[in-house]
């Protein structure tokens, strides 16, 4: 079953473990029809791609079958080339319509790689952690933006999470942001006006799993807690990335200003505690 915005959508084909349509396949196919029956007006498209993700089932492990890999390494690589080639489809379809010059394309993804992804592929690269983690390798991730004519192509190290989404949209549509956000508009950044940028105060992180863990960014320095009641590790990302340096018994102070930060930067809720 997948959804269409809110309908419901089964797959007969699909019932009883029949493997006949392929999820990610069906989407690209919805992206690329949406694109077509909107060309004529502003459009916001939402492709939510899985891949790579779950199991590793992809419908054949090309063009990898040969490689000297195992099973699963083979299916990721070619979830990740099938990715590419959708998101590729969506370009082509917007050049087709002449609507490369004035559309926004965001790509970006939820989480860092896995363990198995990590171990044959190093997709970590020099960070520590992976899925599930909330070291760099765990929370880091690309974030690729193309807009021609408009975005000049290159590479910035201005920070920035996906809840700034909402703020910098906002910002590009003129429209004031719902209050209370946790966001900052990054559309100075994307225009290539990096004095125009607003940072971030703080940016925090807690995921509930591996003993409720806790992470908080303010500039350079990275605070991690990985269980409650356990020291704070601190970390300098500008001269330490790889987070491989606990420098927490030397910098008291920004401990001390980081702790404050957990202790006051998430409200409780009767849902989610």
């Amino acid at each position: 079953m997948l959804w269409d915005n809110e309908r419901e959508h089964y797959y007969e084909p699909n019932f009883g473990g029949g493997k006949k349509i392929y999820s990610h396949d069906e989407i690209t196919k919805r992206a690329l029809t949406f694109i077509d029956k909107n060309r004529g007006r502003p459009f916001f498209l939402y492709a939510p791609f899985t891949p790579p993700h779950g199991r590793f089932e992809v419908p054949d492990p090309a063009p990898y079958a040969d490689r000297n890999w195992p099973a699963q390494a083979k299916n990721l690589a070619s979830m990740i080339t099938r990715l590419d080639a959708s998101s590729g489809m969506i370009f082509d379809r917007l050049r087709q319509h002449g609507l490369e010059d004035n559309t926004l394309v965001i790509f970006a993804s939820d989480n860092g790689p896995g363990d198995m992804s990590n171990k044959q592929f190093q997709s970590s690269g020099p960070f520590r952690g992976v899925k599930r983690d909330l070291y760099e390798g765990g929370i880091r991730v690309p974030f690729l933006a193309s807009w021609k004519g408009v975005i000049t192509p290159g590479v910035t190290n201005q920070p920035m999470a996906f809840w700034d989404f909402l703020p910098s949209v906002c910002d590009l549509l003129d429209a004031a942001p719902p209050p209370g956000l946790d966001g900052v508009s990054y559309l100075p950044t994307l225009l290539g006006q990096p004095g125009n940028q607003r940072p971030h105060e703080y940016y925090y992180w807690e995921f509930f799993e591996k003993g409720f863990q806790q992470a908080v960014r303010e500039g350079d320095w990275k605070g991690i807690r990985l269980k409650q009641g356990e020291p704070l590790e601190l970390y300098n990302l500008a001269s330490d990335p790889a987070e491989s340096k606990n420098v927490a018994a030397s910098n008291s102070r920004v401990v001390e200003r980081l702790e404050a930060r957990l202790r006051t930067c998430r409200t409780r809720t009767a849902k989610w505690g």
